[in-house]
Order: C-alpha cells, then sequence, then structure tokens
C-alpha cells in the first residue's frame, strides 16, 4: 500500500496544492456547468431552438397565451425521448417536424392542472358544460381544438365543422357565419356557461339589433330566447310557420274565432299576431284586420 502511493509523497507540497485546486475546480466546474445545462435544457424554451425547425413553434409560443409558460411544463418527455430527439437532431438533420400519426402530444390531463384548479386568472374549464361534453363524455383531446395550428390555441370559427359537418345546415341569411360567431363558451358571473351553448337572447341581438330587424315591446308576450321559435339549422324553420305556434298553442285554434281565421280562411298567424310583439292591439287591428274587413274591437275576437 506504501509503494501505490510513493509517487504521491515524492511530489512537491506546492505541486500538491496545485494538483489539488486544479481537481477542485474541474469537478465544481464541470458540476456547476452540468447543473445549467440540464437547467437551460428542461426549463429555457431557448434549448427548443437548438434545432432550427423549431423556430416556428418558438415563434408561435412567444405571442400566444402561453408565453409565460416554458415548453416543458406541457410537452413532458423522458429524458431518454430527449436525447433520442437530440441524437436524431444531431446526426440526422431533419429539416420539418414529422406528423404526428395520431399522437398526443399534450395530453388532457396536462391541460386541466392548469385549467381546472389552481390560479384563478387562468381560465378554469371546470364548470364549463361544453367542455364537459367533449372531454369528459366524447374522450376529445383539448389539441384537437385548441393548437390545431401550432401554439394557437383558440379554435378558427370554422373548425367545428371538421366533426359537425353533417349536422349542420345554416338558413337564409346566415350562411356565412361560423359556428362561434353564435356559440360560444363564455361562462356567466359564477363561471358557468351554457348547458346547450345555444345563444342567448342578448347574443342574438348583437346582431339584429332592436330598431328595424327586431323590436321587442317591454309588455310582450315572448319572454324566451329567440332559438325556441326560430330555428337556424334548418332551412324551413329560419322563421317559425304557424304549425310551430301550435306546437305550443294546442289548443288555441279552438278559441274564439281562430279556427274561422285559420283553417276556413286560411290564414297565418304572423298576419294578425306581427312578430315579437304578437298581442293584436287596437292599433294593430286599425292597420291589419281592416284590410279584410270592418274594424271590430280585438277582445270580440274571443267570444
Amino acid at each position: 500500500m506504501k509503494k501505490r502511493f510513493e509517487w504521491w509523497r515524492a511530489i512537491p507540497l506546492n505541486a500538491k496544492i496545485a494538483i489539488i485546486v486544479l481537481a477542485s475546480v474541474i469537478v465544481v466546474g464541470s458540476s456547476v456547468g452540468a447543473f445549467y445545462f440540464y437547467d437551460f435544457t428542461q426549463h429555457n424554451p431557448k434549448a427548443c431552438v437548438m434545432c432550427h425547425l423549431m423556430q416556428p413553434a418558438y415563434n408561435s409560443w412567444s405571442v400566444s397565451a402561453h408565453k409565460n409558460v416554458t415548453c416543458h411544463e406541457c410537452h413532458r418527455a423522458s429524458i431518454m425521448e430527449q436525447n433520442r430527439l437530440l441524437l436524431m437532431a444531431i446526426f440526422k438533420r431533419p429539416t420539418t417536424v414529422p406528423p404526428r400519426h395520431g399522437k398526443i402530444i399534450v395530453p388532457y390531463t396536462t391541460c386541466i392542472e392548469c385549467h381546472w384548479e389552481g390560479d384563478p386568472k387562468i381560465k378554469k374549464i371546470n364548470r364549463s358544460y361544453g367542455h364537459a361534453k367533449h372531454v369528459f363524455i366524447e374522450q376529445i383531446q383539448c389539441t384537437k381544438c385548441h393548437s390545431r395550428e401550432v401554439h394557437k390555441f383558440l379554435p378558427g370559427e370554422r373548425f367545428c365543422l371538421e366533426c359537425h359537418k353533417e349536422k349542420i345546415v345554416h338558413g337564409f341569411g346566415m350562411e356565412d357565419l361560423a359556428c362561434l360567431d353564435c356559440h360560444i363558451y363564455k361562462a356567466d358571473a359564477k363561471g358557468v356557461d351554457s348547458k346547450d351553448l345555444k345563444p342567448t337572447r342578448a347574443k342574438c341581438l348583437e346582431c339584429h339589433k332592436s330598431g328595424a330587424k327586431v323590436n321587442f315591446p317591454k309588455d310582450g308576450a315572448m319572454k324566451f330566447d329567440c332559438y325556441q321559435c326560430h330555428k337556424p339549422h334548418v332551412k324551413a324553420k329560419v322563421k317559425p310557420s304557424a304549425e310551430d305556434c301550435f306546437a305550443c298553442h294546442k289548443q288555441i285554434i279552438n278559441v274564439g274565432k281562430h279556427s274561422l281565421h285559420v283553417q276556413m280562411i286560411g290564414m297565418n298567424c304572423m298576419q294578425c299576431h306581427k312578430p315579437h310583439g304578437w298581442r293584436v292591439t287596437e292599433t294593430v287591428a286599425k292597420k291589419e284586420c281592416v284590410t279584410c274587413h270592418a274594424y271590430k274591437e280585438p277582445v270580440t275576437f274571443l267570444q
């Protein structure tokens, strides 16, 4: 054992100190360098653009809603997978990102870590019926709609048609509208969105404002949402017919002179009942009823 260390004893003290200091510097320096390299590759998005083909993805991420979220928080490849990608980039030098072939890059379980609970500043989906339908019932991955284009997280207005193409027919005047023009995942004050995503009256009136197109009198009979009468995805029912009225007013034909006007003369409900106001007032009667006969008090119609 003594002979093994005779070479060390033969080295001058100053040289020994120099060797120990140099070795310490190498070990500490290597450790610090390895730590910073690991930290850079695992936490800094700029590490991703070491492969030049990732530059477009980095550019879109840097201006996206997730620009403050690092790549590795969503893309969770194992060390083995990362090394494989690194070696492939070095030796194969690919020029394009290979197709996904159905592979889920970021699973929904990762998305809901932020978009379910936690930071109140982050938009949540835990009380969203629309997301419950698509994610938890239909088992559709978030990235199929969100980030269809790399790091552009809001789905395009017409993206819904990729799945619902055969189910959607727009009626007259709505042919050019996109799904998200009317159907929106907008939560109320309690954070709950519509159960069926059908637009409310207020949403419809953003385009069909009161005035020339639509006028709802304060004392009007209709207090419900527009879609209960108007069926925009059925061409023949964008505007309701008499049959649609009878679906709710089943016995109205037996009240007063409705049978005479509808069944015998063949009149449409809306010839007398003007849309959205509906009540046949004295003013309406003096304008509409007199086109067929002498003026009569509206109340006599029900007798």
